[in-house]
């Protein structure tokens, strides 16, 4: 066997050795895959990202729904909560931004029953007053999960502004929530939220 051979033989084995080429990785959570959340370059994929983001409580992908407070942006996402929400949580709701947004699904995570994952549909809804760079969602929505051991359901009408912003995805501008009716006893997201962020 020559030098060069003994050479050879050496830096292949520390290459090996080095990039742990036959070392196992830790496979990735199937559910923060990110294919489940592909940039929002269209208002169908927003609404899709928006409801994944819920059912798997990713809170990261959540916010990236919103139109965030520091985007170079003149205007800022805006939550309106249903008037039941207004009268039992009003001042949680005076400076509600995009961040609070994050800090709901990170609280909501933290009130979930392990392993149970909340289940988030839209049971109606169409997009309204299409434009090149806005659109308007308005959709009947039900959410159920077990906070602390009990089953909960929160159901409304989501009425949400979609804008095209200038980095070329969707974002939602704003937010407004409904009762189904004004005789409905049913809780709302809002209502959901304030209790998370009270």
């Amino acid at each position: 066997m020559n030098i060069k051979s003994v050479y050879f033989f050496f830096i292949f084995s520390i290459f090996i050795v080095g990039c742990e080429l036959f070392t196992t990785r830790t496979p990735e959570d199937p559910n923060t895959s990110s294919l489940n959340y592909p940039p929002a370059t269209s208002y169908e994929i927003l609404l899709n990202n928006f409801s994944n983001s819920i059912n798997e409580l990713s809170s990261e992908n959540y916010y990236n729904c919103f139109l965030s407070d520091d985007e170079v942006e003149s205007i800022s996402y805006t939550f309106f909560p249903s008037p039941d929400a207004v009268a039992r949580y009003g001042i949680v709701f005076e400076n509600w931004t995009s961040f609070s947004e994050k800090n709901f699904l990170l609280g909501l995570k933290s009130k979930v029953e392990s392993g149970i994952m909340p289940s988030f549909k839209w049971t109606s809804g169409n997009f309204e007053i299409m434009t090149l760079d806005s659109t308007v969602y308005v959709g009947q929505y039900e959410l159920s999960m077990n906070l602390q051991k009990e089953l909960e359901t929160f159901s409304g009408i989501s009425r949400m502004t979609f804008i095209h912003n200038s980095s070329g995805l969707w974002k939602i501008k704003t937010w407004q929530d409904f009762q189904l009716n004004s005789s409905d006893s049913a809780k709302t997201f809002s209502i959901l939220k304030g209790q998370i962020a009270n």
